[in-house]
């Protein structure tokens, strides 16, 4: 079952409430929430500006800004954020002005714990029926889209991806006289995404229809906040061009970093729709900052090689370019292809293929070149042995960066390899590459498979280490340098078991084990296991375990 992570923000300028609350929805694991926490309207509103919340679950009565006032500033920027009150004034007024201000709902602080997590599963159910209406809504998004001008895109394409910078001015100007929607004298924002796994969208008018409907939900997390225009191609790559919206544009000269900034948190939220409501995986990118149109190409093109080979091999990623490493930015560095033969091209691609793990792409692009060679099975002729060797030389140069010979590579023999001549016939000498391929593929799934235990094995040795730190799954996903969403189901992918079970099941081993030792008293115990207070940690032990520390402990003496 699909299940989507929304973000919540706890807001009261009373410490202990947000604290308590935090923790109750911290143990609330089956609504899958993402949560942040803030002190007063003012911090709330900050942290929102650039982090779109779902759902806000505030206090009305605050100093500086009350929940109302933050309430119609968040409205502003986000309509369908879902707003709870969280309140010790009973008075009708209160609840009045809430509704007014389509507040979703009005609890006292006097409620049990029950009704409050009731409250916020209702808001839930709210976000996915918003959600779902995208998916009605984008047949009519795409014939709107249909009535562009077909040119536009064209041009626009032709903008990006083209060489030829002598005509850049007049591309643009064509551009501007199409009645382009955004302005060609502000800097721009790229975000890239492709499409990872179609699900059922197997005809192209259903595809179109999924891609129009990406962009409909990306427009739902900008808000008013910006303007943008899709670019989309039949093999499922998409380009988002986005500007920050006039008013903004005017109000701020970092008005454009802001919108980076916006994105970036916004991109998980936008994998998990998709993949809920559209029943398709992407992974996308964001650039670190807005451009001016003149190096949108060299902007453009370094996304597309960091999202398209530099992390090819993996599926459902949230990428920002801003928090690259150097290293990784170098890793595939584009060389400029000036031959001017189709099969030297096709070669260089097919490198690509073998360095980033695209099994499937390699072999169709293998095949294609085998049939180039013609199909002369009496004697191998120089076309052949052109392919064979050039073939040879890439497999040479990845066995080369592995540094030592493969696991289970009995099958590969140098000479063997080197010396076309030993397969005494072309199928023979196909039939052999095909299978070192097989076996270098394997070899990198072998590799990051290791590579994501080694992160798993990470993360378990600083939760061991930090029970009383910072547990959150967006701390542990910087730590690890993934997205959350990504972090979550690789962990359950790879053990099994949800990251936040293995969480509550370390801390109650390790608050087993100090209740063993009488000498330790349960608000010492308490407090290393990261709980805001004693009565927080008894309430969670009690629910674990049917029993509180002390009778626990009694039992164990």
């Amino acid at each position: 079952m699909l299940s989507t992570m929304y973000k919540m923000l706890i807001v009261d300028d009373e410490r202990a409430i947000v604290n308590g609350l935090f923790r109750l929805f911290e143990e609330e694991s089956e609504l899958q929430l993402d949560l942040f926490r803030a002190y007063s309207g003012v911090e709330a509103y900050e942290l929102i500006r650039t982090q779109p919340m779902d759902i806000v679950l505030s206090d009305i009565r605050m100093p500086g800004m009350t929940g109302l006032e933050l309430q119609k500033k968040v409205k502003e920027l986000w309509p369908g954020c879902q707003f709870i009150f969280l309140t010790g004034f009973d008075e009708f007024h209160y609840v009045q002005e809430a509704l007014r201000n389509e507040g979703t709902d009005y609890i006292l602080k006097t409620e049990e714990d029950s009704t409050i997590v009731l409250s916020v599963g209702k808001a839930v159910e709210r976000l996915n029926k918003q959600l779902e209406i995208h998916i009605s809504m984008a047949e009519a998004a795409l014939k709107l889209k249909q009535a562009l001008p077909i040119l536009q895109k064209e041009l626009l394409w032709e903008f990006l991806q083209e060489e030829g910078a002598y005509n850049d001015s007049r591309l643009l100007r064509q551009i501007q006289e199409l009645d382009f929607p955004l302005s060609l004298d502000r800097e721009v924002l790229l975000m890239v995404a492709r499409v990872d796994d179609w699900g059922n969208k197997t005809n192209t008018s259903d595809r179109m229809l999924m891609l129009y409907a990406m962009t409909n939900i990306v427009k739902e997390y900008l808000g008013s906040t910006a303007e943008l225009y899709p670019l989309a191609n039949g093999q499922g790559e998409v380009v988002w061009l986005i500007q920050d919206s006039q008013m903004l544009a005017a109000e701020t000269v970092s008005s454009s970093k802001r919108i980076a900034l916006l994105m970036n948190n916004a991109s998980e939220s936008i994998l998990e729709a998709c993949k809920r409501y559209l029943g398709i995986t992407i992974s996308l990118i964001v650039a670190s900052e807005a451009v001016s149109w003149e190096t949108c190409r060299v902007k453009f093109n370094r996304l597309r090689r960091l999202l398209f080979v530099n992390h090819a091999m993996r599926r459902e990623l949230a990428l920002s370019e801003a928090n690259l490493t150097k290293a990784e930015e170098g890793l595939h560095a584009e060389s400029p292809d000036t031959s001017a033969q189709r099969q030297q091209r096709k070669m260089l691609l097919l490198d690509t293929y073998l360095e980033t793990g695209q099994r499937e792409a390699f072999n169709e692009l293998f095949y294609e070149l085998v049939r180039l060679t013609g199909e002369n099975e009496a004697e191998i002729d120089v076309v052949q042995m052109h392919l064979y060797y050039g073939i040879v030389t890439l497999f040479l140069s990845y066995l080369h960066q592995l540094g030592q010979p493969p696991k289970g590579g009995s099958q590969l023999d140098i000479r063997r390899l080197t010396h076309m001549e030993q397969h005494g016939s072309w199928a023979g000498a196909v039939q052999y590459l095909q299978g070192i391929a097989d076996l270098l593929f394997s070899v990198k799934n072998d590799d990051l498979d290791e590579r994501d235990r080694e992160v798993i094995r990470k993360i378990k040795r600083y939760v061991e280490q930090n029970l009383a730190g910072d547990l959150s799954l967006t701390h542990i996903a910087d730590l690890v340098g993934f997205n959350r969403s990504y972090l979550s189901r690789l962990y359950k992918q790879k053990t099994g078991e949800g990251l936040s079970e293995y969480i509550l099941d370390m801390r109650l081993k390790k608050a087993k084990e100090l209740l063993r030792q009488p000498a330790i008293k349960i608000h010492e115990i308490s407090e290393a296991l990261g709980f805001e207070s004693a009565a927080y940690f008894t309430r969670f032990f009690k629910k674990m375990t049917n029993l509180t520390p002390t009778e626990f402990r009694e039992l164990n003496q």
